[in-house]
């Protein structure tokens, strides 16, 4: 919910997991994940602003391809984007953990 009214509120643009995770990079404060809100200023986030400017299209759009392919079993099962037709190899427990963090902070953005 809490990132849909800064969609309504014309802050934050992404309709996808792919371009949430981009918008994610270019434009951090669009949308910041209220456990971390920088009490001193609320609307500002603390990640670097500029990663925008250092990355073309191309890479940016490579790296978020791998975001989500990191997380790709929780988004899988949550209906966000479809099963492949190959299956991936099994994942440590601790690369696992990682994957449901990142998909865990997407799922709260997009309430």
């Amino acid at each position: 919910a809490e990132y849909k009214a800064q969609v309504r509120a014309g802050k934050a643009h992404a309709t996808s997991p792919k371009e949430y995770v981009i918008e994610s990079i270019v434009n951090p404060s669009a949308y910041i994940v209220p456990d971390y809100v920088q009490k001193s200023n609320p609307h500002v986030s603390a990640m670097l602003a500029d990663f925008g400017k250092k990355f073309t299209y191309e890479a940016l759009d490579k790296l978020a391809e791998f975001l989500l392919t990191i997380d790709e079993a929780a988004a899988v099962k949550d209906g966000l984007m479809p099963a492949k037709a190959a299956e991936t190899p099994p994942m440590s427990e601790e690369r696992q953990s990682a994957m449901a963090a990142g998909h865990a902070a997407y799922q709260v953005a997009v309430r």
